[in-house]
Parts: C-alpha cells; sequence; structure tokens
C-alpha cells in the first residue's frame, strides 16, 4: 500500500507528457508537414505582365518636355544650395541634489539651408538659422563640407550672410525681380528639411503682401511644400532665379511643425538690397525720414477733412528730422513718395527703408485741401535718438525769446493718434528745470486747454502770447493731466 503513492505520481506524469506531446504534434509538428505537403504539390501560376504603356509620349510630348524641362532646371538649381549645420549653447535652469536651482549650459545643434549667391562663396540665410550659434558648417550637394563665418545680419528682415572660409569659383545663383512675381506662377521651394539634405519641392505663389509679425511684412505665400530645415533655402523661378528665401511655415501644430501648404518667402528685391549693402558697408542700411504715420480710417479722414483715396496721414513729425526740414507736418496725407504711389503704411515703410541716402526725393502730400510738392533727403537710421537731434530744448528757448526762456516751456500740436483719443489743446513737450513752469508743477505730457481764456491752437500762438504777456500781467493756464483738470496761476 506504501508504493501506490508513488505509482499514481508516475502515471500523472506519464498521462501529462502524452497530452503534451500530442497536442505539440497536433498544432505544431503537423502544420509544418502539411505545409512541406502543400510546397511539394504546388504549382507555378502564369502570369503576363503588361509591356505597353498607358500612353506614348508623343501622345503627350508636352507633358514630356515640360517634365525633362522640370529636370534639368533642378539639377542646374541644386548645386547652388547648400545644407547648413550649426551648433551653439543654449542656458536652462536645474534643480540640484540639494533643492538648489543653477543655471548649466547645454550644447544644442540645428539645422537649415542656404544658398550660394557670390562665386567667391557668399550664402545668403536666414538670420533665426545661425542666430546665437558658435559654429556653423555648409555642406555642398556633392557632400564636401566647409566652415562659414558670419559677414553680417539684419535681424529685422531675417537675412544673414555667410562666408565659406575657403575655395572659390563656387556655383551661383542670379537673384530674380520679385516685383514682376504674379500670384499663380509655378516655383520650386529647395532646401534641406528635417536634415535630409537637398529636397525640392514644387507649387505656386499662392498670394502676395502677406504679414506674419509687425517686422516681417509683404511676403510671398507659397504652396510648396516648406519644413522645419527648409528656413534659408531658396524660392526659385522657371528661370532658375531666386525670387524668394523661405523663412516661415504656418502650421496648427506647434510642437510637431509641418507643411500645410502655407509658407513663406521673403521677396528677393529685399534681400539683394540688404545683401547688397551688407556685403558693402559691413551692415543692413535702411531709410529714415522721422515721421510717425497712420492708415487713413474713418476717424482720422474725419478729423483730417479728407476724402480722397490713397495715402496715408503724418501723425507727428520729429524735430530736426528730414521730415522736418522738408516742412511736412502732423495731419498731411503721403500720396507718392519717390514716384510710388501710396496706399498703406506698411508700403510707405518700405519705401523709406529702401530709399538711396542723402539722394533728394519727390513727395506729393495734401493739406487743408490742396496737393503740394515737398523734397526729402533720406538718412540712415540712427542707433540712436540723441544722434539725430542737433538742437537741444536750450536752443528752442534761446530763439523763442526771453519771455519763453524764463517760462522754460515748450509744447506742440497734439498728434492725430492723441487727437483721436480725445486729446484737445497743445501738449507740453520739455519742462526747463528750475524754471517756473516747473515750480508750478506743469509736467512733459500736460495739456494745455486754455491761456487767458483763450483756446490755443498753434504753439505760435501759445509762444506769441507768452511774450505779449509773461512779466505784464498774470497769466493764466487751463491744464488738463489725464481725466483731471486744473488752473495754474503765473504772476508778473
Amino acid at each position: 500500500m506504501k508504493f501506490i503513492p508513488k505509482i499514481v505520481l508516475l502515471l500523472a506524469i506519464f498521462l501529462g507528457t502524452f497530452f503534451t506531446v500530442s497536442t505539440l504534434k497536433k498544432y505544431v509538428f503537423e502544420p509544418s508537414a502539411e505545409i512541406d505537403k502543400r510546397e511539394a504539390e504546388r504549382r507555378p501560376e502564369s502570369y503576363t505582365l503588361n509591356k505597353i504603356p498607358s500612353v506614348e509620349l508623343k501622345d503627350v510630348e508636352l507633358l514630356a518636355r515640360l517634365n525633362q524641362e522640370y529636370a534639368h532646371l533642378i539639377q542646374s538649381v541644386v548645386p547652388s544650395v547648400v545644407s547648413i549645420d550649426t551648433i551653439g549653447t543654449e542656458q536652462a535652469r536645474v534643480r540640484n541634489t540639494f533643492g538648489n536651482t543653477q543655471l548649466r549650459n547645454y550644447r544644442t545643434k540645428g539645422v537649415g539651408s542656404g544658398v550660394i549667391v557670390t562665386k567667391e562663396g557668399h550664402i545668403v540665410t536666414n538670420h533665426h538659422v545661425i542666430q546665437n550659434k558658435s559654429g556653423i558648417m555648409v555642406t555642398m550637394s556633392d557632400g564636401k563640407k566647409y566652415d562659414a563665418d558670419i559677414i553680417g545680419a539684419d535681424q529685422m528682415l531675417d537675412i544673414a550672410i555667410l562666408k565659406v572660409r575657403e575655395g572659390g569659383d563656387f556655383p551661383a545663383l542670379k537673384f530674380g525681380d520679385s516685383e514682376i512675381a504674379q500670384v499663380g506662377q509655378m516655383v520650386f521651394a529647395v532646401g534641406n528639411p528635417f536634415g535630409l539634405g537637398e529636397t525640392v519641392t514644387a507649387g505656386h505663389i499662392s498670394a502676395k503682401e502677406r504679414a506674419i509679425s509687425d517686422m516681417q511684412r509683404d511676403l510671398f505665400q507659397t504652396d510648396a511644400a516648406i519644413n522645419p530645415g527648409n528656413s534659408g533655402g531658396p524660392l526659385v523661378n522657371l528661370r532658375g532665379e531666386i525670387i524668394g528665401i523661405n523663412v516661415a511655415i504656418y502650421s496648427p501644430d506647434k510642437k510637431n511643425q509641418g507643411s500645410h501648404g502655407v509658407g513663406f518667402s521673403i521677396p528677393s528685391n529685399e534681400v539683394e538690397q540688404t545683401l547688397t549693402r551688407i556685403l558693402e558697408k559691413g551692415r543692413p542700411i535702411r531709410g529714415y525720414l522721422g515721421i510717425g504715420i497712420l492708415d487713413l480710417g474713418f476717424r482720422v479722414r474725419e478729423m483730417i477733412g479728407y476724402e480722397g483715396k490713397g495715402g496715408v496721414a503724418v501723425d507727428r513729425v520729429l524735430n530736426d528730422s528730414p521730415a522736418a526740414l522738408a516742412g511736412l507736418m502732423s495731419g498731411d496725407i503721403i500720396l507718392q513718395f519717390d514716384d510710388v504711389k501710396i496706399q498703406s503704411r506698411y508700403q510707405l515703410i518700405k519705401v523709406i527703408g529702401s530709399s538711396s541716402i542723402g539722394e533728394p526725393l519727390n513727395i506729393k502730400i495734401w493739406r487743408k485741401g490742396k496737393v503740394l510738392p515737398k523734397t526729402a533727403r533720406v538718412i540712415e537710421v540712427p542707433k540712436k535718438m540723441e544722434d539725430l537731434v542737433t538742437k537741444t530744448p536750450e536752443d528752442y528757448f534761446e530763439e523763442l525769446g526771453s519771455a519763453v526762456k524764463s517760462l522754460g516751456l515748450l509744447v506742440r500740436q497734439p498728434f492725430l493718434s492723441e487727437i483721436a483719443q480725445g486729446k484737445q489743446g497743445l501738449v507740453v513737450e520739455n519742462v526747463a528745470p528750475n524754471s517756473t513752469s516747473d515750480e508750478k508743477g506743469l509736467r512733459v505730457n500736460d495739456t494745455i486747454l486754455l491761456l487767458n481764456q483763450e483756446r490755443m491752437m498753434t504753439p505760435e500762438r501759445f509762444y506769441q502770447r507768452v511774450q505779449e504777456f509773461y512779466l505784464k500781467e498774470r497769466i493764466t493756464l487751463k491744464v488738463a493731466r489725464g481725466s483731471r483738470r486744473g488752473t495754474i496761476f503765473i504772476e508778473p
């Protein structure tokens, strides 16, 4: 009896092994055998491949020629397009083991595109591609790699100029005329999307004069596929000319950006002008007139009494600026500048910025119902506004007479934008330290509404009245500061 448990255990092991082997044989070994059996019995299928194309080339001769011409065009363009790899350093605040935060430097890599524009090896790309980068390497279409230096940049236009350190006689692309580019014309975008190397996409100019920021306006919009890494690459026309530099894409997914058929390019005329000025002067140069301007909305038209078409309103004129020397005034309407009919303030900004420095330029303005000619000479945008000023407030006090100098108050007419906000009278522009006006508490941007109950409309009338009354009889000034009103008495 004591051997019965052992016998039962051995029997259970035997039965378990038997069922396991049977299962494996049924579901594993037997199917394999079946497969071998079927393979042995299989016979080759009969088949016939079509050797004749659906359409003969002679029947689509035009498309065949276009296909060859597209290929020839791209083969001519690609050698001038480069891939740009950059290395930089970024800082991030991290928390250490003890819970304290500290700044740590991280090495970063970036990719972009560029296009060779001179045989000496000057390359145009976007400023944001090389911004804050310590190392820049360009890769040619044949795989050759070169280190590159930054020659100059225009951050407002988002353009940078690089120069290959060694070598010469590079294949350069020609700039085309972006002014004659038309909506609907075919274009090709060439670049280095996602770091894959030279890639060509075809599309059309979808729109012109697109804006993506206050700084970047008047851009081309294209449906040629542009992706991250295409920045700085060229947009070329059917002649292989650069008509734009690809700068941005529209993507609703900011984390995973990709082409949605809406890309933007900087027109070639602006790029070429910036390139020329950087190579000749070492920096971008823009024209400066010294005015503030407004588009002609209903409120502005109503204030000025202007019913014409086109033009922009002069909001303010800075002292000693080219506009002041040309005789422009707040409230003027600029109709034409350097033979260009003006339709918007951004168009005028562009025209002024691209104007030749120091050259006499013809301006046509509307003023109080009359069209008048003016002549201005734009200057280079001053690095600091103080560099523009040739007269100090003290100089103006000396010119205006002893009474005004003693009062120590310079005023101006309100700008159109201030009038639109309800400001009336004359605006205080400067208060001389330790002057009578300073002692009485007048401050810059206060508004003089009345002088001895007379409404003040022009600075000239104000200074005339000050000369008449000062030190002879009491002057009463009605003053506004924000929403508050007050009266200041100046005794003789």
